[in-house]
């Protein structure tokens, strides 16, 4: 655990991506058409948008590195259509049963790709099973570029299983399993490969709690077992790209209390700034490790070190030093480059500014 040290500043995954390779509102499509750059170039152009992530880390200060997602249109269907049994050339209509939507109070201008994005996915048509690795090379590649502790991320079994069409399993725990056991066999490739922390991205958890309660702590016995690396999973309320302003959810605390049940759960992603939750929200969490969001990424303005300073000493009555981690919100992909720098930088100094107050520098 000498990874996540007392305070220790971390993206949840994704950095800006830059204009050139990506066309933000195209991210989740399957086409291909999300890329601005031809496919002779691309590998490249996704290493070089990489390169950058992290050097921006670096410059600004984040102790624990991720490879901004630049080498992914977007973190989840990309990763698990390419899973045996799944079809995702051929898309099928979603049954959405999402006890919040995580695409509501939606931007006019954006409600055409939001639309879609809950309406059509890949569909289950065989066994799912895993096809080899799929995100190892990416790690390798960004894992030779720093010598700062770098994590990696995967979609979650639930998250997967909300955005797919079962023509196959008609069982959602049957479905739910097969993704986990797959995802398992990505995460113990990724630890082979010499990640420092792994990361699952859980959603909806909070946008389906129905299901948690049913299949969570399943699922995520699955997919972490056989994993000794600190694994934490993201639970949020959905991208600032979609929504700019969130409430609170009334049972987010349930939430996080049924992840802090999970025996091979080290620690707990949550969405904290932009809903505007406060610090008895933590305990929640029981003894888990958190990151904790400060960074509002629905506002064009940067934070200041000082608001992230009083948000982390509010959250230090509840929460000790050695298991709290200031992050972003989740979602910085949709960023101008230049706002999430000044982001991260504030997030880095007024963590800077607590440390040198609990005598941790």
């Amino acid at each position: 655990m000498t990874v996540l040290k007392p305070l220790t500043t971390q993206l949840i995954a994704s950095y800006a991506k830059p204009e050139w390779l990506v066309n933000r509102q195209r991210c989740f499509r399957l086409d291909g058409s999300a890329w601005r750059v031809s496919p002779p170039y691309l590998k490249a152009a996704k290493q070089d948008a990489a390169l950058l992530a992290i050097y921006e880390q670096e410059k600004a200060g984040i102790d624990l590195l991720t490879d901004g997602d630049a080498q992914r249109a977007a973190y989840d269907r990309h990763f698990y259509s390419r899973f045996k049994g799944i079809d995702s050339k051929n898309l099928g209509r979603i049954v959405r049963d999402n006890e919040i939507d995580s695409i509501s109070e939606t931007a006019p201008e954006k409600m055409d790709e939001a639309n879609w994005v809950r309406t059509y996915g890949p569909r289950i048509v065989g066994e799912i099973s895993w096809p080899g690795p799929l995100s190892v090379d990416e790690f390798v590649f960004a894992r030779a570029q720093t010598n700062k502790p770098l994590k990696t991320t995967v979609v979650g079994p639930l998250t997967a299983y909300a955005k797919l069409v079962d023509e196959f399993y008609h069982d959602e725990e049957a479905a739910v399993m097969a993704l986990a056991g797959a995802l398992n066999r990505e995460l113990l490739a990724l630890q082979a490969a010499g990640a420092d922390v792994l990361q699952i991205k859980e959603p909806s958890f909070n946008s389906n709690f129905s299901r948690a309660k049913r299949l969570g702590i399943a699922a995520m016995e699955r997919v972490t077992a056989g994993l000794n690396l600190p694994v934490i999973v993201h639970v949020c309320y959905g991208y600032a790209f979609f929504r700019s302003s969130k409430s609170p959810r009334a049972n987010y605390g349930e939430v996080l209390e049924l992840l802090a049940s999970c025996d091979g759960v080290t620690g707990i992603s949550l969405e904290y700034e932009q809903p505007g939750h406060q610090a008895e929200l933590l305990r929640h969490c029981g003894s888990k490790h958190i990151l904790l969001g400060l960074l509002n990424l629905g506002s064009d303005e940067a934070e200041t070190p000082g608001h992230i300073a009083n948000r982390l000493r509010q959250a230090l009555e509840v929460v000790p030093p050695e298991r709290l981690h200031p992050a972003p919100d989740c979602g910085m992909w949709h960023l101008p480059r230049e706002l999430a720098f000044k982001k991260i930088s504030a997030l880095v100094d007024g963590t800077r500014m607590v440390r040198r107050e609990a005598g941790l520098l």
